[in-house]
């Protein structure tokens, strides 16, 4: 619709040279022109704009399609195990944990490819809840250093790296999200942020 505009002004103006019997002029060719890119412009940026506004229509409906999903989901751990397996696919990470915060410690609540408790590998000060659920953390360490900030048991099993990241609620602080995979430059700490 909006190109046929341009064109039956386009047509209008050779129609009214041709029926008036005038010679084409130099200003005639240049509103055709005009009128021409002006016509083609508006289609282009309006099609652009169709296509912008349809992807961000297709994420939308993907929200909430995870959203009615997750909202019929009434068992935690359940919500718990599909958020894990997103993350560690979106990222992509090897493995995974969630810790809730319950009586002022972290309980682990989902594992993703390992069973492994990632904070039971480490002594009792690196488990204070306050390391894990201020702010996000990164660690990174070459299989071959020895520097220890990465578990030796974690380091047997491939891993390079480890992130942190709290998990926020309205109400607060809910737990804290542990990723960590075999690529040593995987993740900055500004990325975790």
């Amino acid at each position: 619709r909006a190109s046929a505009m341009p064109t039956a002004f386009c047509t209008t103006i050779v129609s009214a040279i041709i029926v008036t019997g005038q010679q084409p002029r130099l200003m005639d060719f240049i509103s055709i022109l005009a009128v021409g890119t002006i016509g083609f412009t508006s289609v282009y940026f309006s099609l652009h704009s169709s296509r912008q506004l349809d992807e961000q229509r297709r994420q939308v409906i993907a929200l909430n399609t995870i959203a009615e999903a997750v909202t019929r989901v009434v068992d935690l751990q359940v919500v718990l195990q599909t958020a894990l397996d997103r993350v560690t696919e979106m990222l992509p990470t090897s493995m995974g944990w969630i810790y809730m915060f319950e009586e002022n410690r972290l309980v682990l609540r989902s594992a993703k490819r390992t069973t492994v408790d990632f904070l039971a590998l480490h002594d009792e000060p690196m488990r204070n809840p306050t390391l894990w659920l201020n702010q996000p953390r990164v660690e990174r360490e070459q299989k071959g250093d020895a520097s220890g900030r990465i578990h030796p048991a974690l380091k047997t099993m491939g891993i390079q790296f480890w992130a942190s990241i709290p998990l926020r609620t309205m109400e607060g602080i809910a737990g804290a999200l542990i990723v960590a995979g075999e690529e040593f430059t995987m993740f900055t700490s500004k990325q975790a942020e």
